[in-house]
């Protein structure tokens, strides 16, 4: 991990993306995907992918999961972030927000289900204005677990959405999301334990055929990157 703030994965401009089955680790910002002015910010499928141990080693306040950002007069749609596990694992450090949310004018047809989302001081996912609209926007079906925890580093009152200076949603969903531990196998092995909540309480997503290690995902869905059962090298720290 760096003292300065790093970024796995940063596009600009951007009609018809698939970012899948990743491992991200040590750094600030996993995946920023942005526009500018009337660039693009549509068509963007992320799923299955792991990321882990996310911020910088001071205690500055960087550090998130998805980064969706910019200004645009173009419409910001279709976007799914879907079965992925982001954990912070911050310690004592103040990593920031899971998902920042594509608050970039008019934003529709955002989904975001199915993840594990752990460890962020501020908020667990997040929209920020003025002058801004999301219409359409789908949260269900996920694990947020120890977010927001610090009253000292959040606004937050809850690992809940967190609108702040912004209308909220014209129309949204927020359901069967759970607020407990997901317990995953262990601190660097992400897969799903015996009697963890995810197993089987997932939204079904048919685009979404394999998990994480490429298990074909039956019809009853897990949620986060990796299915119940499934197999993978632990990673050594």
């Amino acid at each position: 991990m760096s003292t300065e703030p790093e970024v796995g994965i940063y596009v600009c401009d951007i009609d018809g993306l698939e970012v899948k089955n990743n491992y991200f680790r040590n750094l600030a910002t996993q995946i920023i995907l942005s526009s500018y002015s009337s660039t693009k910010l549509m068509n963007i499928f992320i799923y299955n992918n792991v990321m882990f141990n996310i911020g910088v080693t001071s205690g500055d306040w960087y550090g998130s999961g998805i980064d969706f950002g910019g200004i645009t007069t173009e419409v910001a749609r279709n976007i799914m972030v879907s079965n992925n596990t982001i954990i912070a694992n911050p310690g004592e450090r103040q990593t920031r927000i899971g998902i920042y949310l594509p608050t970039v004018g008019y934003a529709t047809e955002i989904y975001i289900q199915n993840n594990i989302i752990s460890g962020f001081r501020y908020a667990t996912i997040f929209g920020v204005g003025p002058d801004r609209v999301i219409d359409l926007i789908y949260i269900d079906n996920n694990i947020f677990w120890d977010n927001t925890v610090d009253s000292t580093m959040t606004y937050c009152t809850s690992d809940s959405v967190y609108y702040t200076n912004i209308a909220q949603p014209l129309n949204q969903s927020f359901q069967n999301n759970l607020f407990t531990n997901p317990l995953l196998v262990s601190d660097i092995d992400f897969r799903l334990s015996e009697f963890s909540p995810a197993v089987g309480a997932g939204i079904n997503i048919p685009s979404i055929t394999h998990d994480y290690n490429d298990n074909l995902r039956g019809q009853i869905f897990d949620i986060g990157a990796y299915m119940y059962g499934s197999t993978t090298d632990i990673i050594e720290e």
